[in-house]
C-alpha cells in the first residue's frame, strides 16, 4: 500500500530506523534515477511516499 508521509504519522519511527544510514547505496548509481532526479524533484517536490506491506 502506497501511503503518503504526511497521512502515516504513525510510520515515522519506523521509517526513521530504515533510513538512519541513508539511502541505500544502489540508489546512487542507478542510471534512471539520476536521469530522471531533475524532473522528480520538479513535478512531485510535494510527494513523498512509503511503501507499507504488511
Amino acid at each position: 500500500m502506497l501511503i503518503p508521509v504526511t497521512d502515516a504519522p504513525e510510520f515515522d519511527e519506523e521509517a526513521s530506523k530504515v533510513f538512519a544510514e541513508g539511502w541505500p547505496e544502489f540508489i546512487f548509481h542507478d542510471a534512471l534515477a539520476k536521469q530522471y532526479a531533475e524532473r522528480r524533484d520538479r513535478f512531485f517536490a510535494g510527494v513523498e511516499l512509503l511503501l507499507h506491506v504488511s
